[in-house]
This record gives C-alpha cells, structure tokens and sequence, in this order.
C-alpha cells in the first residue's frame, strides 16, 4: 500500500551528503478514538489497516481535556482508508464506537520513520537500478555498487550503518573475484575499519577476516541442503573449504571430513573454527591446490578406504565449490586410479568399491542456463552423464541470465580408470615454422612437402581444427610475419655490432697485459758487473741482507718505510747502494736517525742469515 504522502520529501533528491533534518514533513491521516478499556476488541476488527512504520506506534495514549476517561488514539494508513465507510463500521457500532470519533489527526516524520530502502528510492537517480540488495555478515554490512551509484556511496554507507542494527561497519567491494585466494578488495564507506567478524550458520559459530576470506551468507540455504544429505559417519571431501561452511557442520554431524583451501588464511581460520566448534577431531585440513589435494590426499584416504574389508554403511561426498573455476578441476579425476586398475591393485567388481558423489558449483549465463552448466561439466569430465548423474540443481541468481547451479554425479569405474582423451576439435593449435614464428591455425603450404605432412594437414582440415574464413585475415597474417621478420633481422644485426664492440673492449680490458713498470736504477759511480754466475751470487746475497735488516727491524718495533718492488728491480740493489740510503730505510719511531751503535747491534744480529761482505762503516752514515 504504497501512498504519495507516506514517502520523503521531494527535496531529498540526489543528495549525496546526509541531512537529517530535510526529511521532516508534517502529514495528516485517518485516525480513530477508542476507549481504554474497548480497544483490546477493537484492535483485532482493523489490524490490517493500521498505519506501520520503523520507530511510530500505532497505537498511542491520548488524554482530553473534555473527557475524564483515557482514550487511545489508533493511526490509520491513508491508502486504504479514506473516510469512515472504509471501516468495519458496523461492528465498531456494537462496540460503541460511533463515526464521531473517526477523524485526521497531524503527524510529524522525520528520517527515523523511513527504511533504508525507501530512504536509496527517494534518493537515487530514477533512471538507476538503485541499491537492491547487501550482506550482513557479523557487523558487517557489504554492498557492490555499481558504477552509476559511485558518486553516492557516502550517503548510501551513512544509511546503512544508521538502519542495519548492528552495523559498525559498511564496506564495498572494488574488484570481481578473480585472483587466486577468492577474496577481494575492500572499500570502506562508513564505520569502523574492523573486519574480524563472527557470523552464526547451521548451529556452527564462525569466526574469521572478512577482509581476507570469501564468504557469501546467501549461500545459507545451500550449505543446509547439502549437509542434511550427509549422515553420522559419512564422508566429506571438500576441496575448496573456505573457513569451513561445509566441512565444520559435517563434522559436528560426525562426519569423517577432509577439508582443504589453498587460501593461507582460509586455512587458518577454518582450524579456528574446528577448534571453536569442538570438531576438530572428526577432520583432516590441508593448505594446498585442489588438484594436488585430490591426486595426493583424496586419493590416497579413497585408495585406503576401498581396501578395508569390513565396510561400513556410509556414503562418500566431494564439495567442489569454487563457481568460476571448479569445472576446470574436473579433469583431474580422470585416470585416477588408471594405474592400479592397469596392474590389477584394485578390483573395481568388489563390493567394497564405493563411488563418490560429487558436487560440483558452477556459473551459467544464457538462456537455457540449466542444460549450459550440464554441458559445461560434461566437456570437462570428457563423457556423458547418463545414469551416473544425480540432479541439476538451481542454487541462486547472480545477476540478469546468469544463474548459480550445482550439478551432482557419482564417479564411475570409466572416469576414474581412463584418461581424458584430449579434445582438439576445441583448441587452436600454434605451429612453429622455419622463422621460429609461431602463427594460429593451418601451416602455409610449403614446397617439397611430404606426404604424411599432407596427410596430417588434410585430416587437421577435416576435423576443423582452425578455419579462417575472411581472407583479409590470412593477408593480415602474412603482413604480420614479414613486419616480424624484418624486425628479427634489424635486431640480428644490431646484435653483431654489439658484439663486436664487446670483443674490442673485452681485449683493451681483459686479454690485453698491462705493461710492466720499469724502476729507474741509481745512478752509480761504477757500471753494474755483468751478468754472470759471480755476480748473481752476491746479488743475492745482497738480497738477503736487504730482507733481514727488514725483519729484525720489525722485531725491534721500528717503523720501516719501504716500497714493495717487483722482481725486476732486484739485480739492482747492491751493496753500496743499500749502505748509502740506510736512512731511508731505518727509522725510529721518533723519527731519529738510528745510532752507530745500534746499527752494529743490527750487523752482529744479521751474522744469523749468512756469509754477507765485510761490516760497513757505519761512520759514513750521516745524521738528517
């Protein structure tokens, strides 16, 4: 019943910053006066036209001055009635109430009377779809705006959070869910940045990250269907768990639960709520891909099971739900146990062999969105469903011709002991030619071809692996190679002149040897000996001389000042020469010229090291 007069002001349209005090209106509706102690029998004749809002009694006290007895005073909603005749008159009379007491009475609204979607109505462009619909999770309220409504989201996270009781929190979310974890982007509007929430389902109690998790409270109903299908001591594989909407009430059912999620913090938070809901013990939990989860531990636990002799009365259930990706797994039980039924581990006549049920979520989008996601499975399993399927079943509406379905089978001896045969008819193939270019579809025919190649091209033609019917697209194609293989030659080219200057430099810095640095030898008063065997000889002993004074000098805590020498220098420090700069190579700490008498104590010491010449005359040697 929805009336002009009970809606917002006008006034309020396309606002964007909330203002409280623009949805006050003064109003007038039908109200009717009854006595205290009548109205309990009144009440039940016009229940159904009483004038209800958020935060407005209908029905309220009301003292007059003229009558000594308490009257109610009950708001009418103006649709309806209009005037007393709209009244179950007739039994009002046998109550005592007479049309004297109908009448119009003032109201005052204000922004406390409307709902939050009567409030986005009043607000929001016409021509929009308008906020239909948002999640509650714990404190939580999240929506996902359209780009039409981005320039709104304040007003819209400010009603939110004043009419969701409980809201602390209203968030938007910014991305599709399209990355590896199944989480998305958050977008704060209004409230407080706290997104650890706590949210109750089926009986269990969860707690976990909104933030960083995938969590859809929509999926309430599906999560109670498939958990009423399983009973104490079943068991459940859910290969993409979450924070455990499956595998937590299944365990609290007593179920024997596997439960895996790839996503680091899904996992931690579904151990969280095994603990918080005293299950833990009835589950197994992984962090890994669902395809390794499947081939390793699902396998392994299905394998294990099939060899216990005593079997039990229990069925096996698969959880697969992940919308946008889960048929891709499919595959993965194709062949599955391919070895052990080749080498005959398994015997798949033996009634210990129990097959899963599997149940699988999709997305299907088109008209006929049920036979489409049957379809879809179908293509990814490589074979029909025939007696092996057990529903097609409608889970919810995503948005406009896309819909939400799970399709559950039972795995059956041909999926799980044979390979998927590979499809071609439905890839594009990329062939490699001479140029190591790779081009999509049919290789250009080439000379000198043999006759398998034919062959394989004609069967290719037959089965329509690529066919390109527009020619403009084969010279598109032929345009596009020459323009590649001109660049790879320039590329080529530049290449070699690279190369080559990296040679050069490589010889300047590498190959090429630094030139040997050549002492300049002290001028002498005599001409050096020749070289001979004589003169060899005491160059080397005058060398050794040379290197003793070094040590001793050392040991004697003596600064020496030297400069290392190369070998080439040696066969020219000699005797005299090495008497005449001894002050050069001798310094005290002090830096004083040493003694006469400490050089002696250094001539007895070298005695040590060899027959040298004769003692110096260290009179010779002058003070600086």
């Amino acid at each position: 019943m929805d009336s002009e007069l009970l809606k917002p002001p006008k006034e309020v349209k396309l606002m964007k910053i909330l203002q409280r005090e623009a949805f006050c209106k003064t109003i007038e509706v039908p109200r009717l006066w009854v006595k205290e102690e009548k109205s309990h029998k009144v009440l039940p004749l016009i229940k159904t036209l009483l004038l209800k809002m958020p935060r407005l009694k209908p029905v309220r006290l009301l003292k007059l001055e003229n009558k000594v007895e308490e009257m109610r005073e009950i708001l009418l909603h103006p649709t309806p009635v209009k005037c007393w005749e709209d009244l179950p008159y007739s039994d009002l009379k046998t109550l005592g109430v007479t049309k004297d007491d109908f009448g119009l009475t003032q109201l005052a609204l204000s922004f406390d009377n409307w709902r939050a979607d009567e409030l986005f109505k009043a607000i929001l462009p016409q021509e929009t779809d308008g906020l239909t619909s948002y999640s509650c999770i714990g404190h939580v309220v999240h929506v996902n705006l359209k780009d039409n409504l981005l320039d709104y989201k304040n007003i819209i996270g400010q009603i939110l959070l004043d009419k969701v009781h409980g809201c602390r929190t209203v968030v938007n979310k910014t991305t599709a869910i399209n990355n590896t974890y199944r989480n998305f982007q958050l977008e704060l509007l209004c409230g407080e940045p706290d997104y650890l929430v706590e949210a109750k389902e089926n009986g269990s109690c969860f707690h976990f990250d909104f933030s960083k998790v995938y969590w859809n409270p929509r999926l309430c109903g599906e999560h109670e269907r498939i958990v009423k299908i399983l009973q104490p001591g079943d068991v459940l594989y859910d290969v993409f768990a979450g924070v455990g909407p499956f595998s937590v009430p299944a365990a609290r059912k007593k179920c024997f639960v596997l439960a895996n999620d790839l996503n680091p913090e899904s996992y931690k938070w579904l151990e969280h709520n095994m603990r918080r809901n005293k299950c833990s013990k009835q589950a197994k939990l992984y962090n890994k891909d669902g395809r390794e989860f499947i081939l390793d531990d699902l396998r392994k636990d299905l394998y294990e099971r099939w060899q216990e002799n005593d079997i039990g009365a229990y069925s096996i259930h698969i959880t697969m739900n992940l919308p946008g990706l889960a048929v891709e797994f499919l595959n993965t039980f194709c062949g599955l146990f391919e070895q052990e039924y080749r080498n005959e581990i398994i015997d798949f006549t033996s009634s210990n062999i129990k097959y899963p049920l599997v149940h699988v979520y999709l997305f299907a989008k088109g008209l006929n969105n049920q036979e489409m996601a049957l379809q879809n499975v179908e293509s990814n399993l490589g074979s029909k469903l025939t007696e092996n399927l057990n529903g097609v079943h409608f889970v919810r509406n995503v948005a406009p011709n896309k819909d939400m379905f799970r399709v559950s089978f039972w795995l059956t001896k041909e999926i799980l002991t044979n390979s998927m045969p590979t499809d071609t008819s439905r890839k594009r193939t990329a062939d490699v030619n001479e140029d190591n270019l790779i081009t999509m579809g049919r290789k250009s025919k080439s000379k000198g071809q043999s006759q398998s190649a034919k062959t394989l091209n004609k069967a290719k033609k037959d089965k329509n692996v690529f066919k390109v019917s527009d020619k403009n697209h084969s010279k598109k194609a032929k345009q596009v190679r020459g323009n590649l293989k001109k660049i790879k030659d320039e590329v080529n080219k530049k290449q070699e002149k690279s190369d080559e200057a990296l040679k050069e430099l490589h010889k300047d810095l590498v190959m090429k040897k630094p030139k040997k640095s050549q002492a300049r030898p002290l001028k002498s008063a005599k001409k050096p000996a020749s070289a001979n065997s004589a003169n060899v000889s005491a160059e080397l002993k005058n060398l050794k001389f040379y290197c003793g004074i070094i040590i001793i000098m050392h040991q004697s805590s003596c600064k020496v000042q030297w400069k290392p020498v190369y070998k080439s220098y040696v066969r020219y420090l000699i005797y005299n020469t090495l008497i005449k700069n001894v002050e050069c190579l001798l310094m005290t700490e002090n830096s004083v010229a040493p003694s006469k008498s400490r050089l002696s104590a250094v001539w007895e010491r070298m005695s040590q090291f060899g027959d040298f010449v004769d003692q110096p005359n260290f009179e010779d040697v002058q003070s600086p």
